[in-house]
């Protein structure tokens, strides 16, 4: 099923960032890292700018916050010298039934508890596929090799996105294709709460891909 909506035009994540980092051999792949999530990563060089990410968390009930909302995170390294990032978010349970204005968040009366039980949360991961202005893009949640994949491109590049659990098996459970600003994800979150649209593709445009995880 093709995306509804027209697209709008594409922009830039904040400037503020706290970290950069490059792939380790010749892949030629830089990242950036603000708010404790990944944000952009750029290929074949630092100035081309090939997708952005958002990550939403929801209880599948009504509450949805975006993480980097929170701005309550820390980010640090497993150990000196270990080329690892970790970032942590310690407040996404307090923040059940108390979003902000400024949050994005739909927050359910009963503060997210059921019969004294708090609901169990899980993750929405979400990537725009960008050149400059973010047009011409093809985007398609679909299967590959029996996995669920989310993939895009624009002339000779391409990006795939592919989940895997603990026993390497598919780990999408839902996916969906669409519109900056008319049929993608966080769209869908802000009109009903919860990734409710399966869509398979969406094209030629301002393109967004997002899938849930366990």
């Amino acid at each position: 099923m093709h995306a509804f909506g027209h697209p709008e035009s594409s922009d830039w994540t904040s400037s503020a960032k706290d970290m950069v980092g490059c792939a380790l051999g010749p892949a030629r792949l830089w990242f950036t890292t603000g708010y404790g999530i990944l944000n952009e990563v750029y290929y074949p060089r630092a100035t081309f700018r090939r997708s952005r990410s958002r990550f939403i968390v929801a209880d599948g009930n009504g509450f949805w916050v975006e993480v980097k909302r929170l701005d309550n995170y820390r980010v640090r390294r497993p150990s000196h010298g270990i080329r690892r990032l970790r970032s942590s978010t310690s407040t996404i349970a307090s923040s059940f039934g108390c979003g902000s204005p400024r949050s994005g968040t739909r927050c359910p009366p009963d503060r997210g508890f059921v019969d004294g039980r708090q609901r169990p949360a899980t993750l929405r991961a979400a990537c725009t596929p960008s050149r400059r202005d973010g047009s011409d893009n093809f985007a398609e949640a679909g299967v590959h090799g029996g996995r669920r994949v989310l993939w895009a491109e624009h002339g000779p590049f391409g990006l795939a996105l592919a989940a895997a659990n603990e026993q390497q098996g598919d780990a999408w459970r839902a996916t969906s294709a669409g519109y900056v600003g008319a049929s993608d994800g966080w769209q869908d979150f802000a009109r009903n709460g919860a990734l409710s649209w399966r869509f398979d593709t969406a094209a030629p445009a301002n393109v967004a891909l997002i899938g849930e995880l366990p």
